[in-house]
């Protein structure tokens, strides 16, 4: 049960953080920043590139940008369903412990 009610709680976390991400990269500003950490982490900028620190800080910041347009891209419909599903069950537990 308790393990339910954190579920429940992480999609709703998720729900507003996709949201608030989704219109902040609607916005000229957030496509300019989603643009600026494309270049950051791209290989066009090689003169950051000298050392093995330098090269770690970039392949991190090229994953981050891949994770944060792959969470970008999700559905808002796919996790406010997956949210109802939770939340279905868990009043049909409290039903069941009633």
């Amino acid at each position: 049960m308790e393990r339910l009610n954190d579920d429940i709680q992480t999609l709703r976390n998720r729900i507003e953080e996709l949201a608030a991400v989704k219109r902040i990269f609607a916005t000229p500003d957030g496509a300019l920043l989603l643009r600026s950490l494309r270049r950051l982490a791209g290989d066009q900028l090689p003169r950051y590139r000298q050392n093995a620190h330098e090269l770690a800080y970039a392949a991190g910041l090229a994953d981050t940008v891949f994770r944060l347009e792959k969470f970008a891209s999700s559905s808002l419909e796919e996790l406010n369903t997956q949210l109802e599903l939770c939340e279905e069950r868990k009043k049909i537990d409290d039903d069941l412990l009633d």
